[in-house]
C-alpha cells in the first residue's frame, strides 16, 4: 500500500523505518535506530508488519 503511516508515526528523530529507496518501494528498518516500540505495528492499517 505504501501509505508510509509507519514512516511518519515512528518517533526516533532520525527515523527507525523510512523510505530511503524511494516512495515507490516499501519502507526500510534501520535495527539500530529502532527503539522497539513498536508504533509502526499498531499503527499500520494493512497489518503489513510483524515483529518476531
Amino acid at each position: 500500500m505504501l501509505c508510509g503511516i509507519c514512516v511518519k508515526r515512528c518517533p526516533v528523530p532520525e527515523k527507525a523505518v523510512n523510505f530511503r529507496n524511494g516512495s515507490e518501494n516499501p519502507p526500510v528498518y534501520d535495527y539500530k535506530k529502532c527503539i522497539r516500540c513498536f508504533c509502526c505495528q499498531e499503527m499500520c492499517p494493512e497489518k503489513a508488519i510483524h515483529v518476531k
